[in-house]
């Protein structure tokens, strides 16, 4: 393939038409023929730039199914920027089988008579940045032989993006204003990610980060960045950051409005302790273990003594407030290990893992003791509160969950017929 271009002096701009011949097999393409003409034949070589903008115009033109396709780009050409628009036309022959032309041509001359599109299209993006809550960016990042990554940056953004960033600086130097109120840790993630990117050969990336705006407020960002290689260990990268900080808001607030439903699904609202279906299945998934792995596991049965007379002579307002005390004494006086739920009414069950029976008569004591000791006010009269304690080891011979929580619930019965404030332990099945 042999390619040549008029001569590359900003007075005489480059121009040249070109065909060519290519089939399509899948994603591959195969140039049969590829041709170009021009004014000089003196001309150098066209740049390897050109000459791969208008082939992958074509191929991409051909898998759209388009006929037609117009585009500009630009080239470094003795260390120059030169502005260059391109036009093509396909025609199919046969099946898979396209004809190609098309025409490339300097449009530098369009910037002296003042019609240089490539300004209009500048001002008119300045325009829209002016206006728009976002902020663009695009950087040319080089690798070094030891693997470092070298940034040149320019960032564009509002007057009023800036403001409430905080930036006080020309887009040049934006960005490193900007990195510095991102926090540390979440920096290094995003430079790994765009690293990583990079060198996988990703087409782009996507994700959310926050920094601290003029304001000292945390404000949530996501951005998108395109990837385009330009050689080996070099890359230009376009990225587009907008503030998300009100989706993160709400984000927020639902998310503690599902967590206030779970709590309300899974505790009791008077107590805040789990609710008698929630204890119920951490119990069954106790027995489940205890049966697995044979461990040691024992259950109590708490029920607050006299809790019919506390309503009936101070109301159930203080009926409440002795419920929460008894709660708050059992979670203090159990371990992190351990589980308690408010049964129903005036009863709790407590989930002992890996605790045999001198275990469990030992906390069933110290929750006896942590509740009677220390008086309850009720309406200026200090209250003493006392339970009565039925406990249960779980045992081979038992043969399910309920099987345990019965023997329970009958050794609770006899503390209660036996003087109340005081702990009765199950004998074990026959």
């Amino acid at each position: 393939m042999t390619i040549v271009a008029s001569k590359q002096n900003f007075d005489n701009p480059l121009a040249f038409s070109w065909n060519g011949e290519l089939s399509r097999a899948g994603d591959t393409f195969n140039w049969k023929r590829l041709e170009t003409q021009t004014p000089d034949s003196t001309a150098p070589p066209v740049p390897t730039e050109c000459r791969e903008h208008f082939r992958s115009s074509v191929e991409r033109a051909v898998r759209n199914g388009r006929t037609e396709a117009r585009s500009d780009f630009t080239v470094l050409l003795g260390g120059n920027s030169r502005q260059m628009r391109e036009s093509v036309r396909l025609e199919e022959m046969s099946a898979g089988v396209w004809r190609a032309s098309g025409m490339q041509m300097d449009v530098g001359d369009n910037i002296r008579i003042g019609l240089d599109p490539r300004k209009q299209a500048e001002d008119r993006l300045n325009h829209i940045i002016s206006r728009a809550q976002c902020i663009l960016w695009d950087a040319e990042v080089t690798e070094d032989a030891a693997g470092n990554l070298a940034w040149n940056t320019h960032v564009l953004s509002s007057e009023s993006v800036q403001k409430w960033l905080g930036f006080d600086a020309d887009g040049a130097n934006m960005g490193e204003v900007w990195r510095k109120n991102i926090p540390e840790q979440m920096k290094q993630q995003m430079d790994t990610r765009c690293a990583e990117a990079l060198r996988t050969g990703k087409s782009g990336f996507q994700q959310e980060f926050f920094f601290y705006g003029e304001d000292s407020k945390p404000r949530w960002m996501a951005e998108h960045v395109d990837i385009t290689p330009l050689s080996a260990g070099r890359w230009n990268l376009v990225g587009v950051v907008i503030d998300i900080s009100e989706r993160k808001r709400v984000e927020l607030e639902l998310e503690q409005v599902n967590q206030k439903l779970l709590r309300l699904a899974r505790e009791d609202d008077l107590t805040g302790l789990y609710n008698r279906r929630t204890i119920l299945e951490k119990s069954a998934a106790e027995w489940s273990r205890w049966k697995r792995y044979g461990t040691s596991f024992s259950i109590l049965i708490i029920d607050a003594d006299d809790f019919k007379t506390i309503n009936d002579r101070f109301g159930h307002d203080s009926g409440d407030l002795a419920l929460r005390a008894i709660s708050s004494r059992l979670r203090e006086g159990l371990r992190n290990l351990d589980t308690v739920g408010r049964y129903g009414g005036e009863e709790f069950l407590v989930i002992l893992p890996e605790t045999d029976f001198q275990g469990a008569l030992t906390t069933a004591h110290k929750l006896l003791d942590g509740i009677s000791i220390t008086p309850v006010r009720l309406h200026e009269t200090d209250l003493r509160l006392t339970v009565s304690i039925g406990l249960a080891c779980a045992e081979k011979s038992d043969t399910d969950f309920d099987s345990l929580l019965k023997r329970a619930d009958t050794a609770l019965y006899q503390a209660k017929s036996e003087g109340k404030n005081r702990v009765v332990v199950s004998a074990p099945p026959a």
